[in-house]
């Protein structure tokens, strides 16, 4: 005798329902392999350095290790000095049609300074404090051959760019359309925290890596969700001032002297690099003990 299953046409639609849903989540998660297998694998890594930095490389290896993280861009932290590029200047000039001699005071928009700030000069750039020389900096050629291990692109270690006429803003923050005074062929001191991108399969995935985050880098967030979910793991140990100017020779005069220059490193520098290996001592131990 054949048993009749009589059900609700809600109980009929919540188990369909469950079915796509189910269906849905088995394409995504295909999708996120398939996705980190190209990112880690397939294509080559992008950035000037070509790999990643040795601090963090234990700390990216466990997250890939995960079905559900796929690290996308990072960077341990690093100082460097850095100065404008003057074709880019030019370039602005042109589009903002203001006069040669208003232009030495302009200060660009965010928009605007954001793409001019991805194509700056940027040399003696170090990931360790113990690269770091400012003190024996005297002339812009100095900076780069006291470049860190840190292997340039091709296209800025042919030479080194004439002097500029503007002073730069920081492209992430504080940059406006008010016109303030800046002074000609100034070179740039500026620290950054660590920062690491990584793309979560899913939503639970993506607030459990922040929790694990947090207690180390208090500024950890979704910073993306449409295409997938991007956590943006990032420390607050910023720095960026100017330091000194490239006079006609090439030498550079630096403000407030030698002793400010010592001050620099020995001081404000050393407590960056050390505040931000101490938070990713903690990011490292929390995670490993988080995704057991």
């Amino acid at each position: 005798m054949r048993r009749i299953l009589l059900c609700s046409r809600a109980q009929l639609e919540a188990a369909f329902g469950r079915s796509s849903r189910r269906a849905a989540a088995t394409v995504v998660s295909n999708r996120f392999a398939f996705e980190k297998r190209d990112i880690l694998w397939g294509k080559s890594d992008k950035s000037s350095k070509g790999s990643w930095d040795a601090p963090i490389v234990d700390v990216l290896d466990r997250l890939n290790v995960e079905e559900e993280y796929c690290t996308l861009s990072s960077c341990s932290g690093r100082a460097y000095l850095w100065r404008w590029q003057p074709e880019e200047l030019e370039g602005m000039q042109e589009e903002t049609e203001i006069e040669p001699a208003a232009f030495q005071a302009y200060w660009p928009s965010k928009k605007r300074s954001a793409h001019a700030y991805s194509q700056t000069w940027r040399f003696h750039v170090c990931h360790r404090f113990s690269d770091l020389d400012l003190p024996s900096l005297s002339r812009l050629e100095d900076a780069w051959r006291l470049h860190s291990d840190i292997e340039a692109d091709a296209s800025e270690s042919e030479a080194l760019p004439p002097a500029v006429t503007l002073g730069a803003a920081d492209a992430a923050e504080g940059a406006t359309d008010t016109e303030v005074v800046v002074a000609p062929n100034v070179i740039w001191l500026k620290y950054e925290p660590l920062v690491c991108h990584v793309a979560c399969r899913s939503w639970l995935g993506a607030t459990r890596l922040i929790e694990l985050s947090r207690p180390a880098f208090p500024r950890s967030s979704l910073l993306s969700w449409k295409k997938r979910f991007v956590v943006q793991v990032i420390g607050e140990d910023h720095l960026d001032m100017p330091v000194a100017e490239v006079l006609g020779d090439g030498a550079l005069s630096w403000f407030g002297g030698p002793r400010l220059r010592l001050f620099l490193q020995e001081t404000i520098l050393q407590q960056k690099f050390a505040k931000n290996l101490s938070r990713t001592e903690l990011w490292r131990h929390s995670l490993l003990d988080g995704l057991r």
